[in-house]
């Protein structure tokens, strides 16, 4: 869904302010995985 997407990039790019690109990028790649685990 769109409106998930859009969720999970604003949260991501609140993470990538507070705590840095490289966790950020960590993160985000791991998080992606899941999500498209769980909705496909």
């Amino acid at each position: 869904p769109a409106q998930l997407l859009e969720y999970l990039q604003g949260h991501l790019m609140y993470l990538a302010e507070a705590h840095g690109l490289d966790i950020f990028l960590c993160c985000g790649y791991h998080l992606m995985n899941l999500r498209l685990k769980f909705l496909w």
